[in-house]
């Protein structure tokens, strides 16, 4: 995706192999990738990416 020139937010919530990401523009978008690396490089310019990680909450 080409993201200039464009305001969104990226939201990422691990899963089984990867991450889905919610990309939210003008309209909202569910992908899937590997890595945070690839969220990164397929996304480099976001006004914020919100990443869901449990730590220690039983």
């Amino acid at each position: 995706m080409n993201s200039s020139n464009s305001i969104f937010s990226l939201g990422a919530d691990g899963c089984n192999g990867g991450w889905i990401v919610a990309v939210l523009g003008s309209n909202l978008r569910i992908e899937r990738f590997s890595s945070i690396g690839e969220i990164l490089k397929a996304y480099p310019d976001y006004s914020a990416f919100l990443i869901d990680m449990v730590i220690g909450l039983r």
